[in-house]
C-alpha cells in the first residue's frame, strides 16, 4: 500500500538530497526538472522561485505565484545582455545571454551557466542559502541562522579580451508582503557620510 509523504518526511528528504543527486546539469538525473527552481528560499514568507526552464524568459515569483521580480544584466564591451528577468520593457537591454543547460539544483544551492559572443564570455550565477550544515564545513550556527541568500556572479572570458560589468537587482516588491505596499529607501555611501554600512 502506498502512502502520501507527510510533512514530517520533508527534513529527511532535504538531508538525502545531496546523496540522491542533483536535478539538472552534470551528474544530475537526466530529464529531472523541478516544477519551479528555488532561488531564494528561507521560509514560507521569504521564497523566490523561477517557474521557467530559462532564467531570462519570465520574472521570478513567490511560491504562491505572487510576482517577486529580480533582474540580471551583463554589459559586455558596451552591449547589454540580459541573463535574468523577463523582457526589458524599455528596450535598453533586449539581447539575452544563452543559458548553458538546465539549472543545477542542490539542497542549498542553485547554479546557472550562461554564454555570450560565441562562447567567448561565460557567466555563472549561483544562489546559495546557508540553511543546512554541509559536511567538510565547520559548524557555524551564526551562518546557518542567517535569513539571507548569497548570490555569486562570476564572469570569465576566453580568447579575445572583453570588458564585462554585471548588474543584479531586485524590485522593491520583493521586500513587501503586498504588491500595493509603499517602499521607502535611501542610498547611503559610508565613505561619504561617515556611517557604517
Amino acid at each position: 500500500r502506498r502512502m502520501a509523504p507527510s510533512s514530517s518526511s520533508l527534513p529527511l528528504l532535504l538531508l538525502l538530497a545531496p546523496i540522491l543527486g542533483e536535478a539538472g546539469g552534470d551528474g544530475g538525473s537526466p530529464g529531472l526538472r523541478p516544477p519551479s527552481v528555488p532561488l531564494v528560499v528561507q521560509d514560507p514568507y521569504v521564497s523566490i522561485w523561477s517557474p521557467a526552464d530559462e532564467l531570462h524568459s519570465v520574472d521570478t515569483e513567490h511560491w504562491l505565484r505572487i510576482p517577486k521580480p529580480m533582474s540580471g544584466m551583463a554589459l559586455i564591451d558596451g552591449e547589454c545582455y540580459r541573463f535574468m528577468g523577463a523582457d526589458d520593457a524599455d528596450g535598453t537591454c533586449d539581447k539575452v545571454m544563452t543559458q548553458r543547460g538546465p539549472a543545477v539544483v542542490r539542497a542549498t544551492t542553485t547554479t546557472y551557466h550562461f554564454k555570450a559572443l560565441s562562447d567567448e564570455v561565460e557567466l555563472t550565477v549561483e544562489f546559495r542559502t546557508p540553511a543546512i550544515w554541509e559536511s567538510g564545513d565547520a559548524l557555524d550556527l551564526d551562518r546557518l541562522s542567517l535569513p539571507l541568500t548569497f548570490v555569486s556572479l562570476t564572469a570569465s572570458t576566453h580568447g579575445a579580451s572583453h570588458k564585462v560589468d554585471v548588474y543584479f537587482d531586485t524590485m522593491a516588491v520583493v521586500t513587501t508582503s503586498r504588491n500595493s505596499s509603499a517602499v521607502e529607501w535611501e542610498l547611503r555611501n559610508p565613505s561619504v557620510d561617515g556611517r557604517d554600512g
